[in-house]
C-alpha cells in the first residue's frame, strides 16, 4: 500500500513540475507586434542585442546605411543596444534556417507581390524569435544613400530601419509617421522611429 502511495505522490509532484515549466499561454496586448496563435507578442525577449550579418551580395557602399539603421533603433530605446553587427558572410543568397540573422541583396527577386521593396522572414518558437532574415529587392528598385532624398530612388537606410523593425517583431503600422508604415515612396526619408514606434518598442523591450 505504501509503495503505491509513493508512486502516486511522485506522479503528482512531477505533474506540478511540468506545469511550472510549461510556457505561459496567456494572451497579451499586441503593442503592434506580431502575435503567435495564443495572442502573445513574438520577440527576442531578453536575447538582445540581435547579431546581424551582411551577406556578401550586399554592395559595400550600403554597409554604412545598415549600421546607421541599426543605431536608429539603439538610440530609440537608449536603455540597451538592440543590434550588433556580426560581419560579412558568404554562401547561398537566400534565407535558410541556420539561427543567423542575415541581410541579403537580391538581383534575382522572385517575389510575387507587386512593388515589394524588401521582405523580412521571421522564424520563431512559441513567442521567442530564433532568426530573422532580410531580403532586399535589387531587381525592381534603385536604392541610394545620401544625406538628402534622391528622386527615383528608395532610401536604403529608411528601408532598413523598417525591415529591422520587423526583425524585432514589429508588425506594419497604420500611423503615417511610423517607420513601420506599409509603403516607402521613392525619394522619401523616414529614418527615425516615431513616438508610436517607441511606445510599441518599450511595451516589449
Amino acid at each position: 500500500m505504501k509503495k503505491h502511495l509513493w508512486k502516486i505522490c511522485l506522479f503528482i509532484s512531477l505533474a506540478f513540475i511540468l506545469e511550472a515549466c510549461a510556457p505561459s499561454r496567456e494572451s497579451e496586448e499586441s503593442c503592434e507586434f506580431v502575435q503567435n496563435s495564443f495572442g502573445q507578442r513574438v520577440s527576442w525577449n531578453s536575447k538582445v542585442p540581435v547579431k546581424v550579418f551582411i551577406h556578401e551580395s550586399v554592395p559595400q557602399e550600403f554597409f554604412g546605411a545598415i549600421e546607421a539603421a541599426m543605431k536608429k533603433w539603439d538610440n530609440a530605446l537608449a536603455s540597451r543596444p538592440l543590434f550588433v553587427l556580426g560581419g560579412i558572410v558568404n554562401g547561398p543568397n537566400h534565407p535558410v534556417q541556420d539561427d543567423a540573422t542575415i541581410i541579403y541583396w537580391k538581383e534575382d527577386w522572385t517575389g510575387d507581390k507587386v512593388g515589394e521593396q524588401a521582405r523580412t522572414t521571421v522564424f520563431w518558437k512559441e513567442n521567442q524569435i530564433k532568426e530573422a532574415d532580410i531580403q532586399v529587392n535589387a531587381r525592381d528598385f534603385h536604392f541610394a544613400w545620401q544625406e538628402g532624398p534622391v528622386n527615383g530612388a528608395v532610401d536604403i537606410e529608411s528601408l532598413l530601419v523598417h525591415e529591422l523593425g520587423h526583425v524585432l517583431g514589429l508588425a506594419h503600422s497604420k500611423g503615417p509617421a511610423s517607420v513601420m508604415a506599409t509603403r516607402l515612396s521613392s525619394g522619401t526619408l523616414r529614418r527615425v522611429p516615431s513616438k508610436t514606434d517607441l511606445d510599441s518598442l518599450r511595451c516589449e523591450y
